[in-house]
């Protein structure tokens, strides 16, 4: 016998609950299935399947958006590009094949209060034409969302010039990058361009990419962050979909995707490399106070 929801049952409707957990009230808590189903509601994705699965006995047989919608689309706080002028930030790439969606995020971590991402996009031409995404790149290469480079493949020293031209506009303190895509051929060029410097290897399994996959989860979810309107990352975190390993450790999986999400691991490289740097940044003993004098009275 399997105690489940029926079919047109609205599983946020605490009356129904009973029909899944025969025990309720006696030892299923009614004030604990609250807390949890407000969990679920507020940060959807892996929270909300967690809550059907476990406490409703819900089959549930299709990937989760990781993130929901409308918290994403609630992440735009007036934040512009002049305000981003010079500040500092941390910068992530994610190296795509040379016929796919490149992308450079850079992560503010205070902007008026708040953390902001900024997004830019690189596309080949002749993705642009396929349209086997079924969004309309043409219309976001239009309106400066990406940028799009001609021929059948990307043209990498476009991609170097764009990326040399975005970097001075910033104080970017750090740029993390997949090493293993470091054939790609974008790492050597800014090598060559005089950023070699600011290059970090930013690696991308689950252990390295857990930490800052959560934050970024948390200031989404919490509508912390300002992604400026940015209607191609709002795409891609629609598609990403998290894995979790036996440490409740969590990264994307590029396999049960169902597209894109190439901004989304670049703004994961960009919060990661903040991170690494704050906890390897030497300590600033006096930032807090004067310098101190030790007497013997």
């Amino acid at each position: 016998m399997i105690f489940t929801l029926d079919k047109d049952d609205d599983w946020r409707d605490e009356r129904n609950w009973p029909k899944a957990s025969p025990n309720y009230g006696v030892s299923v808590e009614p004030d604990k299935m609250r807390e949890q189903l407000k969990k679920a509601i507020n940060r959807g994705g892996r929270t909300e399947v967690t809550f059907k699965t476990k406490n409703l006995n819900l089959w549930v047989d299709a990937p989760e958006t990781w993130i929901s919608d409308e918290k994403v689309v609630a992440c735009n706080h007036g934040i512009t590009l002049d305000d981003l002028k010079g500040q500092t930030c941390y910068g992530g790439i994610d190296l795509a094949s040379h016929v796919d969606i490149n992308a450079f995020e850079l992560y503010f971590p205070n902007i008026k209060g708040r953390p902001v991402l900024l997004s830019y996009f690189w596309v080949p031409e002749a993705k642009v034409e396929e349209m086997q995404d079924r969004v309309d790149y043409r219309k976001w290469v239009e309106e400066g969302w990406m940028n799009m480079t001609e021929g059948d493949v990307i043209d990498i020293d476009q991609l170097v010039e764009d990326i040399s031209e975005i970097i001075p506009q910033f104080n970017i303190v750090m740029v993390g990058f997949d090493p293993a895509k470091a054939y790609h051929g974008v790492v050597q060029g800014l090598q060559k361009a005089g950023f070699e410097k600011i290059l970090q290897e930013f690696p991308q399994g689950i252990r390295y990419m857990s930490q800052p996959t959560r934050e970024i989860e948390r200031e989404v979810t919490a509508m912390e962050v300002d992604l400026m309107g940015n209607p191609v990352l709002r795409w891609m975190f629609s598609n990403a979909v998290t894995i979790t390993d036996a440490n409740d450790n969590i990264k994307f999986d590029k396999k049960k995707s169902q597209n894109k999400i190439d901004g989304v691991v670049a703004a994961i490289n960009a919060r990661g490399t903040y991170m690494s740097f704050e906890a390897n940044a030497p300590a600033e003993p006096y930032k807090e106070h004067t310098l101190r004098v030790l007497t013997n009275e």
